[in-house]
């Protein structure tokens, strides 16, 4: 090994990859029964998650997390949660974690034990001494589980589930009309298309659960460039929903009519907008797909 001195007792186990079946280059130290994970979180965790059969399979020992997020600030709530710590002292540990980024939740409070029906017990009893409403729902993997969520939606009553409803059954039509290399979808990172973005993903995970491969996008380079937030983003979701990214430079006109050229594949484009936005009520008639790219720019 480069930078480290182990001792010769040592073993090196190499974690696997769980969706690929390789190796991690960074191998987990043990000597007989005792483990060394590396201190970057990302690593430890991927150490862990593959490992967790291999140290954890042959004992009895049972461990039960709830993770619940708050919209309070934590000092809103530690006397609170000062007390629940008291009261389950020796049953439920008890984590609080403050976020400052994230638009969702303020804080994160963390229940481990042994007990699952401690756990249910101990969680209810959290629920009704926190203020009414501090807790709210947040999905930790949105897109893993984005086909589930997205339907469940979209079979809810309501002015915006009946809107899901017939979004997805747009995507639907275009996924029944074209594969997955005839079409692609529109995204830039804004909000518009990310929306649309999810919910054709969604919608591909439904027809297609086994689909492994890339979804395309098609990425229309701004000529006045973008914002660096934007481009984060972008990159971000580029490699969270799995996608290849067709790149064209100009506005929608020019950029579909250089799509054309360079991805002649490329059948039927899905693009997000608004319909409080100019002429979106002509791009309505896009989205049914029953036209091809060839109406739409001329």
């Amino acid at each position: 090994m480069k930078m480290a001195h182990v001792p010769e007792s040592a073993s090196l186990t190499y974690p696997i990859n769980e969706k690929t079946g390789e190796k991690f280059p960074y191998p987990l130290v043990s000597v007989r029964n005792v483990y060394i994970f590396p201190g970057i979180p990302k690593l430890l965790e991927r150490a862990f998650s593959s490992l967790k059969n291999t140290l954890f399979g042959g004992s009895e020992v049972s461990f039960h997390l709830q993770e619940v997020y708050l919209n309070q600030k934590e000092l809103d709530v530690a006397d609170i949660i000062n007390e629940f710590v008291k009261k389950y002292e020796g049953i439920i540990t008890v984590g609080s974690y403050p976020e400052w980024f994230n638009s969702y939740f303020s804080v994160k409070v963390t229940l481990e034990t042994h007990s699952k029906d401690e756990l249910n017990r101990g969680y209810a009893d959290l629920e009704r001494m926190l203020p009414e409403g501090s807790i709210v729902e947040y999905e930790k993997d949105p897109i893993g589980k984005a086909a589930d969520a997205v339907y469940a939606l979209a079979a809810e009553e309501g002015t915006f589930p009946s809107k899901v409803k017939h979004s997805l059954a747009v995507i639907e039509e275009a996924l029944d009309r074209y594969t997955l290399t005839d079409i692609c979808a529109g995204f830039n990172g804004g909000k518009d298309c990310t929306a649309l973005l999810h919910l054709f993903y969604a919608a591909v995970k439904k027809k297609y659960p086994e689909y492994a491969d890339k979804l395309q996008i098609l990425y229309i380079e701004s000529i006045h460039g973008t914002f660096p937030d934007v481009e984060k983003f972008f990159k971000i979701s580029v490699e969270r929903y799995n996608l290849e990214q067709l790149t064209v430079k100009g506005r929608i006109k020019e950029g579909l009519h250089e799509l054309k050229k360079t991805h002649p594949q490329i059948k039927a484009v899905l693009m997000g907008t608004r319909k409080s936005d100019p002429y979106s009520g002509k791009t309505i008639i896009v989205l049914k797909i029953n036209h091809t790219i060839d109406l739409l720019v001329d």
